[in-house]
């Protein structure tokens, strides 16, 4: 049946289900619309944050070629358009060593299907990071592709460091502390175990601090433990062990790589306390006691061990210096 052969009836009927099927298909096109309206929004929201955030985020395919990048990222690498940079390489940026990581990173995350982070220093600029990588999945739930994020963390680093030398460091002289001495001690008298090699340890305290305090006040004090610091500094090697562990107590501890007689070194501080004295303007007269211990690797010691040795050796050396008329 044809149109002409319609009823009235009919065709109102028909022109009214057009009518529907035409509104319908309006509806539908408004909801296209608001549906690529939403998904434009929410990709240019999600553009904005990324790009907002001072971490770098890439996204990167099994073979470690970029697909997408914010901003941050773009500029650490030196350039101003994804355009410069996508399809390209995590190589064509980085060193082999670096490439390497990265791509077991990633081999990583394609295979366990989890996420991992880790820390790492850039080769680029020397700014440390933590990295987390995740993956990207698709509709099947198959990892397609792997988010990195790297957070600088390069002040935090920089925090702990300081923080540990304060720990470890004396304050008023830069020399280690107790702690300091001990930690480090502890690791050369295993290295002087594995090597076989002797070690020396000097015990060396100021005389009369007390009374240059009284005398001169706590301000020549300080002065004069920072002196005698600098001449047993100057007394031996930069790869010593240098410590204040007290008011006026100093340590020096030192593996034998060549052999060394103990008491030309303390000759040697001796004459460099002369010269300090003679050149010196100050009120008072800086003194120093000596004594020292040596580590036999054949027959180990604690570190509390050779400093008690060096300590009675140097009240030895006091009590003999002081009978001498």
């Amino acid at each position: 049946m044809n149109e002409h052969d319609m009823t009235e009836e009919q065709l109102a009927r028909e022109l009214e289900k057009m009518r529907k099927r035409v509104s319908e298909l309006e509806v539908l096109e408004r909801e296209h619309v608001r549906v690529q309206d939403d998904l434009r929004r929410s990709k240019d929201s999600f553009r904005s944050l990324v790009d907002s955030t001072d971490d770098s985020i890439y996204v990167v395919d099994r073979d470690c070629n970029y697909l997408f990048m914010n901003k941050k990222h773009l500029s650490r690498l030196g350039f101003t358009s994804e355009d410069q940079v996508t399809g390209k390489n995590y190589r064509d940026f980085h060193s082999a060593a670096e490439t390497e990581d990265f791509q077991n990173s990633v081999n990583s995350v394609f295979q366990s299907g989890g996420s991992l982070h880790h820390e790492y220093q850039a080769e680029r600029d020397q700014k440390f990071f933590i990295r987390t990588l995740s993956p990207v999945r698709d509709t099947a739930n198959a990892v397609t592709a792997v988010t990195a994020i790297s957070k600088e963390i390069t002040d935090r680093k920089r925090m702990e460091e300081e923080l540990r030398s304060l720990s470890l460091t004396d304050e008023l002289t830069g020399l280690h502390n107790r702690r300091g001495f001990f930690t480090l001690v502890k690791q050369e008298l295993r290295m002087a175990n594995r090597l076989g090699k002797d070690g020396l340890l000097f015990s060396v305290d100021m005389d009369d601090l007390k009374v240059i305090n009284d005398t001169c006040g706590h301000q020549a004090g300080d002065q004069a433990i920072r002196g005698a610091a600098d001449m047993i500094r100057r007394n031996f090697r930069d790869s010593d062990i240098i410590a204040r562990i007290g008011g006026d107590e100093f340590v020096v501890f030192l593996i034998e790589y060549v052999p060394i007689e103990p008491d030309r070194l303390v000759r040697r501080l001796q004459d460099i306390m002369n010269i300090y004295n003679s050149q010196s303007t100050n009120p008072y007269t800086l003194s120093l006691s000596i004594g020292w211990s040596r580590y036999d690797p054949g027959k180990p010691v604690t570190i509390e061990e050779l400093m008690h040795q060096a300590d009675r050796n140097m009240y030895e050396r006091k009590r003999a210096r002081a009978r001498t008329p």
